[in-house]
This record gives C-alpha cells, structure tokens and sequence, in this order.
C-alpha cells in the first residue's frame, strides 16, 4: 500500500512541476511582450531544451520580474522545474518587435503555431496578434 501511494505522489509531483513550468513559460513569454512594448526595444525569448532566457536584440539580459537584480534566465534543471524539457517548434527564436508583434526566426507570425511544447504534454500557442494561450496537448498533468 505505501509503494502505490509514494508512486502516486511521484506522479503528480511530475504533473505539478509541469503545470508550475508551462505557467511559468506562458506568463514570462507575456512578460517579454510587455517589456518590448514598454521599452520600445527588441526583445528575444531564446529557448533551449532544458531552459530559457530573455535578452534585448542589442544585448544584454532583460531583468526578472520575480527578483530585479537578476536577469530573466529559467533552468528546467533547478528543483522546482527538474523532469520538464522543451520542443521549441519556434527554433528557439522568439522575438517581439517593439510594438510587440511577434516574430519567429525574424519573421513576422502570421498564422497560429506553437512555439513551445513542454514534455509533449503543454504546448504554448502564439497568435499573429501577439496573443498566447496554454494547451494540453497529451495525456495527464498540465
């Protein structure tokens, strides 16, 4: 009985770490929008497999909401997030303009794609109008 309930908690600890990560993507993805638009600069999301950072075209990192004095840098690694990797269907090229339309590789969007999948099951889905919505794309958690 206490193998089935630790197996359990396993599962779902997994599920809570990827629903906590594709929020956590979903609202900085938003945030690096709003940072453009506000600052009337370029900003990129740059995506790797296990993580994500924000940086302005001309370089440097963009600060972190969640704590200023550090920049907007997000490991998949960390304990809070560990289990959870990306598919960035975007090449890892996400950048808004500063007005804040979106661009993918340089271009503008003009057609709905998802520009992250976190562990095939969460997919964040952009709109040619800057728009992204959170999606359950597979079995359990999210």
């Amino acid at each position: 009985m206490a193998g089935a309930v630790s197996i359990g908690i396993g599962v779902i600890d997994k599920d809570t770490k990827l629903g906590n990560a594709a929020n956590r993507a979903l609202a900085d993805i938003r945030y690096a929008q709003e940072v453009a638009m506000s600052e009337r600069r370029q900003v990129n999301f740059n995506m790797g497999s296990s993580g994500y950072s924000v940086t302005y075209q001309a370089g440097g990192y963009v600060q972190s909401p969640y704590n200023p004095a550090e920049a907007m840098v997000v490991d998949f690694n960390d304990e809070a997030f560990s289990g959870v990797s990306i598919t960035s269907t975007a090449g890892g090229n996400l950048s808004f303009s500063s007005t804040g339309a979106p661009l993918l590789n340089a271009s503008p969007v003009t057609t709905t794609t998802s520009v992250m999948t976190l562990n095939g099951k969460a997919s964040i889905m952009l709109y040619s109008s800057g728009m992204t919505e959170l999606f359950s794309t597979g079995g359990g958690g999210c």
